[in-house]
C-alpha cells in the first residue's frame, strides 16, 4: 500500500477538523470566544506545515520494503551537490528549497504573536530543515521510502535555511514599514 500526497492532504484536513473541535470545546468550557482572525491564521499555518510535511515526506510505502542500499549512498554531504551536472543542475530544486521555507518564520511569528530575532530565525529554519532531512533518512533506512528514494542532502539544509532567513528579512522589513 502506498500512502501518497493526496491521502496526506485528506488526513491533515480531517485531523485539523478534530483539533478545531477540541479547541472550540476548550474555549466554550472556559467561556471564551474564539478569535476568528487568529483561528484563520492558525488554519493557514496548519495548511503550510501540512503541505511542508506532504511535500518532503510523502509518498511512503507500507509495509516497508527491504532496500539493499548502503546508508552512505543515501547521504550527500557536499553542499555544492545541487550544482553538479550529474544531478541535473536544477534551478527548480534550488529555488524550490528556498521558496519552501520563505513562509516559515513569518507564519510562526504571526501565530505566536511575536517577532523572532535573526539568530532564532536561523536556528528555527536550520532545525526544521535538519528534522526533515533526518526523517527522510529514517524513511530510506526503514524502507518506507522504497517507492520514491530521497537522498538526504546538505545542500537542501543550506537552501532551506536561506529561505527561512529571506522570509524573516521580508517579514521584518514589512513589519518595520507598517509601524512607521
Amino acid at each position: 500500500m502506498l500512502i501518497d500526497i493526496e491521502t496526506g492532504i485528506y488526513a491533515s484536513l480531517i485531523l485539523y477538523i478534530f483539533v478545531l473541535i477540541i479547541r472550540c470545546m476548550k474555549h466554550k468550557h472556559l467561556s471564551r470566544s474564539l478569535n476568528k482572525k487568529h483561528e484563520l491564521l492558525v488554519f493557514l499555518a496548519w495548511v503550510y506545515f501540512s503541505g511542508l510535511t506532504v511535500l518532503t515526506l510523502l509518498p511512503i510505502q507500507c509495509p516497508p520494503a527491504k532496500l539493499n542500499i548502503p546508508v552512505s549512498s543515501m547521504i550527500q554531504l557536499n553542499p555544492l551537490s545541487a550544482l553538479y551536472p550529474s544531478r541535473g543542475f536544477s534551478l527548480r530544486n534550488i529555488l524550490g528549497n528556498i521558496i519552501l521555507f520563505l513562509p516559515l518564520i513569518p507564519i510562526l511569528s504571526i501565530v505566536r504573536k511575536r517577532i523572532f530575532r535573526l539568530r532564532n530565525a536561523i536556528l528555527i529554519s536550520l532545525l526544521f530543515s535538519c528534522s526533515i532531512e533526518f526523517m527522510q533518512l529514517v524513511e530510506n533506512i526503514s524502507g518506507f521510502c522504497s517507492y520514491y528514494f530521497r537522498q538526504v542532502d546538505s545542500a537542501d539544509v543550506i537552501l532551506n535555511t536561506i529561505g527561512g532567513i529571506l522570509g524573516f528579512s521580508l517579514y521584518s522589513l514589512r513589519k518595520s514599514k507598517s509601524e512607521h
